[in-house]
């Protein structure tokens, strides 16, 4: 986590979902999993946007299959 970012502390321990996974939703995977210590989950309707995903070692998010799960 950098204490650089401002506000960056008060995502710690927050859980966060992405809901869809174009290219803004990896980039805010990206960027929070980076500089924050938040609990990353994902979902996307598209199979293979999740399949895109696992294979991305530096992104830090749990991959939700049922988006129930995030409720």
């Amino acid at each position: 986590m950098s204490a650089s970012i401002p506000g960056a502390s008060d995502f710690a321990g927050l859980k966060v979902a992405v809901v869809g996974l174009g290219k803004s939703g990896r980039a805010v995977l990206e960027v929070l999993g980076a500089r924050t210590s938040a609990v990353l989950s994902a979902w996307d309707g598209s199979a293979s946007a999740l399949d895109g995903l696992a294979e991305v070692s530096d992104v830090p998010a749990t991959i939700i299959e049922d988006p129930e799960a995030l409720a």
